[in-house]
């Protein structure tokens, strides 16, 4: 896995990296403290949305982080894209207390509805640079949850 590759991979040398080396991470346990979170998501043929998209994630019975993504450099949340994000919770946290008493949510901060296609949450080990484990959070590989907006509550997460 790596994380901090620069701008782009391209055929064009002026434009980028041909090929860039891939190193292995180990996976996580649920004992792993996660320090960062990264967020996946592609977005198909329906659904897109220009609101900022806002991601709870509760462990141990304690809220740990409370994220809206707003938009960046990349077409986000838009149809047929995809994209990815950095999270960063101000206290580690495990997957372990995820999943005994926590959860992840997921709401879109605006009237029009946000409808994705793939959603992924991994938790990494370190709090910047490249992790040296990823837990497995979240993984949706069909979505079927409905749209997400204001005007729906949260849609909690299934968690792997």
């Amino acid at each position: 896995m790596e994380t901090e590759v620069g701008p782009f991979l391209s055929t064009d040398h002026k434009e980028g990296k041909l090929t860039m080396p891939l190193r292995l991470v180990s996976p996580g346990s649920s004992t792993t403290l996660i320090q960062r979170v990264m967020f996946l998501c592609y977005t198909g043929s329906v659904g897109g949305t220009d609101k900022p998209v806002q991601i709870q994630i509760t462990a141990g019975g304690n809220l740990v982080l409370t994220q809206q993504i707003v938009d960046t450099k990349q077409d986000d949340f838009e149809e047929y894209t995809g994209n990815w994000y950095f999270l960063n919770p101000p206290v580690p946290f495990t997957r372990g207390d995820v999943i005994s008493s926590g959860g992840i949510t997921l709401t879109v901060l605006g009237t029009d509805a946000w409808t994705p296609k793939m959603i992924f949450f991994f938790g990494l080990d370190t709090a910047s640079g490249r992790p040296n484990e990823v837990v497995r959070l979240v993984s949706v590989t069909d979505w079927t949850l409905g749209s997400l907006s204001s005007q729906v509550p949260p849609v909690s997460l299934p968690l792997f």
